[in-house]
């Protein structure tokens, strides 16, 4: 399985303080997306003003725009979903040219066969909010559902070969390593299966853990 994101410019960040736009969920998720892609960041960037922050996440400092004006040698990263944010935001601050746009879509899921979303439940409906508009999602895929899900067909396993050659799969299921092996055995390509990296989930005792 290969991520749904690439990451480009990491040349750019080379003897740079690395500060990682935002300080809130999605902050957090791109941060360990980054980890997990061997990418080094410094700090979290504070950017609403007057509004109560906690001095650190994931161990490291947040600052807010004024401590981030007094760094010397800094590029400013972002999610691929906040970028349009950053830039607005970091334009009105005099930081834009900081801004370094290192997250993306991996290519495959941007091609004219799309994809389709292996799941229906709540991470599957994310997925699908977060894609939609920009990326041709097909159809959902799902052992036990019938019917459509926002408007796009549900089908089961055993009619992926019917979708286009090309399609890639997006699995967004707490089963992912099970449906990468299954769907490997009954022959689609590696190169076209995907997953939604480090997803929290919370268990019932409340704690969190890493998936996949």
């Amino acid at each position: 399985m290969k991520s749904v994101f690439v990451y480009s410019l990491k040349d750019k960040l080379r003897d740079k303080q690395v500060i990682v736009y935002g300080w809130g969920g999605d902050a957090k998720t791109f941060a360990l997306r980054l980890l997990e892609n061997n990418i080094p960041f410094d700090y979290f960037l504070h950017t609403d003003k007057g509004k109560y922050y906690q001095p650190c996440l994931l161990n490291k400092p947040i600052i807010d725009l004024d401590e981030c004006r007094q760094k010397k040698h800094i590029v400013i990263i972002v999610s691929y979903q906040k970028a349009e944010e950053a830039r607005c935001l970091l334009e009105r601050n005099g930081l834009s040219q900081y801004l370094v746009e290192i997250e993306h879509y991996h290519p495959a899921l941007k091609s004219d066969a799309g994809i389709a979303i292996y799941g229906t439940g709540s991470r599957a409906s994310a997925f699908y909010k977060q894609v939609q508009g920009e990326l041709n999602v097909h159809c959902f895929i799902d052992s036990y559902k019938k019917g459509s899900l926002f408007e796009k067909d549900i089908i089961i396993p055993a009619e992926i070969e019917q979708l286009p050659k090309d399609t890639a799969i997006v699995i967004a299921s707490v089963h992912a390593g099970e449906i990468n092996n299954t769907l490997i055995q009954n022959g689609i390509d590696p190169e076209k299966i995907f997953f939604i990296e480090y997803q929290f989930l919370v268990d019932a005792g409340g704690q969190q853990f890493r998936y996949p």
